[in-house]
């Protein structure tokens, strides 16, 4: 199988999972299922489970859903994170 190099090698390249990671959590300013997200949801749950444990969301239970919003700590990283 050939290798892929140059400039096309390059486009294929899907961007750093950092990046696509900022991407969604500063498009989440609405409520959304992980299915919406195309997401599983153990993996939301961990997610969210991490985050929470970093202050950066709190969550409730309401009926047998867990909700969850964002903290002015999680604001402000969405915010620094943003583009200008």
């Amino acid at each position: 199988m050939a290798a892929h190099t140059g400039a096309a090698a390059r486009r294929s390249r899907p961007p750093p999972a950092g990046t696509v990671r900022r991407r969604r959590a500063a498009t989440v300013a609405e409520p959304a299922s992980g299915g919406q997200l195309d997401l599983t949801a153990p993996t939301v749950s961990n997610h969210l489970k991490a985050l929470s444990r970093a202050g950066i969301v709190t969550s409730r239970r309401d009926g047998r859903e867990v909700l969850y919003q964002r903290t002015p700590l999680g604001d402000q990283l969405i915010a620094a994170a943003s583009p200008q």
